[in-house]
């Protein structure tokens, strides 16, 4: 009987591929999970809700309700700094109230923010110094307080004209 011996080295090619071909495929799997995570963490981040944590009053300076509006709170560095940037919309009675933890000249800018908004400034006694109207999105200009202040309101722009909201009224939460 006469038959063809195998090449030992293509054995030997043979086995060691089937002994990587599972690593390839651990290894190429491990990518795909890391890659959908990335992609889902990434949309988490641009899918921020509303959490509703207290709620601020405007008074008129003659001491009639003026509106009220749901807001979050920013009293941390991380929450002042990230304030409302990446939010897709803020329904029309909801804002973002910043305390700061003592009162001076305040600055505010729209980096990474997508909705035109109005910056309302109040001292320490609550009473409104600065009213920055309609800031544009993605702006890098600085709104700034003409006075000293030491809480900051954001709402949907147009929010102040359409409820009569002005220097010297307060707000109270």
């Amino acid at each position: 009987m006469f038959w063809k011996k195998k090449n030992t080295t293509d054995q030997s090619k043979s086995k060691k591929w089937m002994q990587i071909l599972p690593l390839w495929v651990l290894f190429i799997g491990m990518v795909i999970v890391a890659v959908s995570n990335f992609k889902d963490r990434e949309s988490l981040d641009n899918k921020i809700s509303f959490n509703k944590q207290s709620i601020v009053h405007f008074i008129s300076a003659d001491y009639n309700l003026l509106a009220q509006i749901d807001v979050e709170l920013a009293n941390t560095d991380y929450d002042r700094q990230r304030g409302l940037m990446n939010r897709d919309k803020l329904e029309e009675n909801q804002g973002m109230l910043f305390v700061f933890p003592y009162q001076d000249t305040l600055s505010f800018w729209m980096k990474d923010t997508k909705i035109p908004l109005d910056i309302i400034y109040a001292n320490i006694e609550r009473e409104i110094v600065t009213i920055h109207k309609n800031s544009v999105p993605f702006s890098h200009e600085q709104y700034r307080s003409s006075k000293p202040a030491q809480y900051v309101v954001e709402v949907n722009a147009g929010f102040c004209d359409k409820n009569g909201i002005r220097l010297g009224d307060r707000i109270s939460w």
